[in-house]
């Protein structure tokens, strides 16, 4: 019996030993079971919701951008693009594609894009095949729907631009995001083939043009797939834009212009408003993709917007600052009398005036009408280069102008400083001569000139071009330039249109009722003898070699309202290539007033 009793003594105290040992168990098992429920139970519903619950970005619609009068350059248009379910397919991947490009062909580039998506994508998930689907293409897939299993056509809205090329460079267009895009820190921007401004306005309005997303909450099982919609926030459309140009004058402008490289600005000399701005060869924003490796291998360079970003020396329409520099100097009086022999001797160099009979004695009127060089050339070294580049400075050139597009270009104006930094090398007299006509190391843009040219209209009040309706509707502070300087200026340039022998006589208006100033420029790409100066015309001579033809203007003359500039590439003579197509522009634009 005692023998029994000690059984059932161990057998109770392992019997207890068990009981307890279940008891912490279960109270350690309740214990956590509390920490994870009540303690940390809001960071798993949070994990867990993440698994169940999927966000979806909803992109906005972008924003219409107008011309002055409300006429659409930039609108939304519907289009539609065929897509694909890889699990849906019954097929192969390689089967599939050859089923699909005998009914829609497709490019290896478009292959190469549908494979490299089916093997980074879920099974379930819609893969693009074509997007931009013409009527016909649409048509054709969609009647074949039932032999293309995980097939389907989508319809989407794409950028569209009525005008074709005529407004690409101001403009722009947009494109698909790339790594150094992405700067905006901004999740709709992962969309897939979602777009955002790439030049011009599209560009530098980006923000404004895009709007805000929109948010879709979703839930999804294990695998990923939709099973219903929680919750949904509508995306903000962006900013419609309305700009100053003048979709009459543009157009105008781009058939001046068709078929030549150059570029033309039309701007109101009061408020800074851009009426006008073509830079051509140029391209169509709607078919980039099928003409990319054309444009990009254009030596005549489409892509580049030639009003802020082409850089030339502006030859005799630099003239002006010269002469206002030289008259606020005190070095020429307006009726100061020099004498032009046809040439200039400065050490052992020779610089010969474009008459080479010389053209006698002359004062700034005459010399602005005519265009004499030698005027220009003795006056210039007697005021001096710093003196001269800070009154080109004061009328803009040789600095940005803070226009609304990106990429312009800020040009330069030399001073004695500036050659030793860049060249290491000293300052000639030379030099000032040749900057006294706008030659040399003198580098302007087409934008820079339209705003020299308008501020001197104005009578010397400052004004910032823009292309935004309402950015900036009134001159800004005066220039401090003397108003009886600045007349003499004007006095001049009406000369050269309106005064036979002027360098732009036979290209002044034709409405008796308004009158042009302006000012011709005619600038070397290559520096020529006299020789070679009087052997033969520009056609004799290679094209890239030719000069290039400018002239600046304003009217009416009495009452100034549109500034007028006009580069063309190659193109010759000012007075005989750039004037006529800027006088045929501004008579356009006095005709719409």
């Amino acid at each position: 019996m005692t023998w029994l009793s000690d059984k059932i003594k161990v057998f109770s105290h392992r019997l207890i030993a068990l009981v307890l040992f279940c008891f912490l168990l279960f109270l350690g098992l309740m214990v956590r079971i509390y920490y994870l429920q009540i303690i940390e139970g809001s960071d798993y519903k949070i994990l867990s919701d993440k698994n169940r619950i999927s966000f979806q970005i909803l992109p906005p619609k972008r924003g219409w951008i107008y011309d002055r009068n409300g006429t659409p350059l930039a609108v939304n248009q519907k289009n539609f693009r065929a897509l694909f379910v890889f699990e849906n397919l019954g097929t192969s991947l390689e089967n599939f594609l050859k089923r699909y490009a005998s009914i829609s062909p497709l490019s290896e580039d478009e292959i190469k894009r549908i494979k490299k998506d089916v093997s980074q994508k879920k099974r379930f998930m819609p893969i693009l095949i074509q997007e931009n689907l013409t009527f016909d293409e649409r048509v054709k897939i969609e009647l074949n729907l039932p032999d293309l299993a995980g097939v389907f056509v989508e319809e989407r809205v794409s950028r569209y631009y009525p005008f074709g090329e005529i407004f690409a460079h101001p403009l722009g267009y947009t494109g698909l995001i790339t790594e150094k895009d992405n700067t905006y820190n901004n999740p709709l921007l992962e969309l897939p083939q979602f777009k955002i401004g790439k030049r011009g306005i599209e560009k530098f309005y980006e923000e404004k043009l895009r709007g805000k997303e929109g948010l879709r909450k979703i839930e999804v099982n294990v695998f990923g797939r939709e099973m219903r919609e929680l919750e949904e926030k509508e995306p903000h459309e962006g900013e419609d834009l309305t700009l100053t140009l003048d979709a009459r004058l543009q157009t105008k402008a781009y058939n001046l212009l068709k078929g030549i490289a150059a570029s033309l600005v039309l701007i109101n000399v009061q408020n800074g408003e851009i009426l006008a701005s073509v830079s051509t060869p140029t391209f169509n924003p709607n078919r980039l993709q099928e003409e990319w490796q054309n444009l990009i291998l254009n030596p005549r360079s489409p892509f580049v917007d030639k009003v802020v970003s082409g850089l030339y020396s502006p030859g005799s329409t630099f003239k002006m600052m010269t002469g206002l520099s030289a008259l606020e100097a005190g070095v020429i009086t307006p009726s100061t009398k020099i004498y032009c022999e046809g040439f200039l001797k400065v050490g052992n160099h020779t610089f010969y005036d474009w008459n080479r009979y010389g053209h006698g004695e002359v004062n700034l009127r005459h010399a602005l009408k005519t265009s004499c060089d030698v005027f220009f050339y003795k006056i210039a070294p007697q005021t001096g280069m710093d003196r001269i580049a800070t009154m080109a400075e004061h009328f803009g050139l040789g600095l940005k102008t803070g226009i609304d597009v990106p990429n312009e270009k800020k040009g330069n104006i030399p001073t004695k400083n500036w050659k030793e930094a860049r060249f290491n090398d000293f300052w000639r007299p030379g030099d000032t001569v040749n900057a006294g006509i706008g030659q040399g190391f003198i580098l302007v843009t087409p934008i820079q000139l339209a705003k020299m040219t308008a501020e001197i209209a104005n009578g010397g009040y400052e004004i910032s071009p823009h292309f935004l309706k309402g950015k900036e509707e009134e001159k800004g502070k005066s220039l401090n330039v003397s108003k009886r300087y600045l007349k003499a200026i004007q006095k001049g340039m009406y000369a050269v249109v309106n005064e036979q022998y002027g360098t732009a006589y036979h290209s002044r208006l034709s409405d008796s009722k308004y009158t042009m100033s302006g000012k011709t420029g005619t600038t070397q790409v290559k520096r020529i003898t006299l020789k070679q100066r009087e052997k033969g015309k520009q056609k004799n001579i290679p094209y890239e070699e030719r000069d290039h033809a400018l002239f600046v203007g304003f009217a009416p003359s009495d009452a100034p309202k549109y500034a007028v500039v006009v580069v063309v590439e190659h193109g010759g003579g000012g007075s005989s290539v750039a004037a006529p197509l800027a006088s045929m522009l501004m008579e356009e634009a006095l005709k719409l007033k």
